[in-house]
């Protein structure tokens, strides 16, 4: 769980398997991301028509790096990379995510806390 009654399920190589069998990476992504595959959009998607979900990427090492997102809403893709591809706090915002005083939507679900996939998933405190 996060703040502001969010949740986060990370992508680790247990979920990617379930999509993608023992098929070696990479896999077959959307254009932009490293992981969003077709099968996973397929299972993304009806998930949206109970409200809106993102997909987040995130890769840094020594400040140098990149970030992409997508939104899908009622079962469609709704924000998704391009021209001017959007930022995680772009998806954020679409979601509903109200940015604190000081911090951007992103440091306000405290989605920096874990810096790699694998601490999220061992991750014992609870904000």
């Amino acid at each position: 769980t996060l703040p502001q009654s969010f949740g986060l399920i990370p992508v680790t190589e247990r979920l990617l398997a379930f999509f993608h069998g023992e098929a070696p990476a990479p896999f077959p992504a959307r254009p932009g991301f490293e992981y969003l595959s077709p099968a996973m959009e397929h299972w993304l998607a009806p998930f949206s028509q109970a409200g809106s979900i993102a997909y987040l990427e995130a890769e840094y090492f020594g400040g140098a790096g990149a970030q992409v997102a997508a939104v899908w809403t009622r079962g469609a893709l709704t924000l998704e990379p391009g021209a001017g591809a959007p930022s995680i706090n772009d998806a954020l915002r679409v979601l509903g995510v109200v940015a604190q005083d000081g911090l951007d939507e992103f440091d306000t679900l405290h989605l920096g806390r874990c810096r790699e996939t694998e601490r999220w998933t061992s991750l014992e405190t609870v904000i």
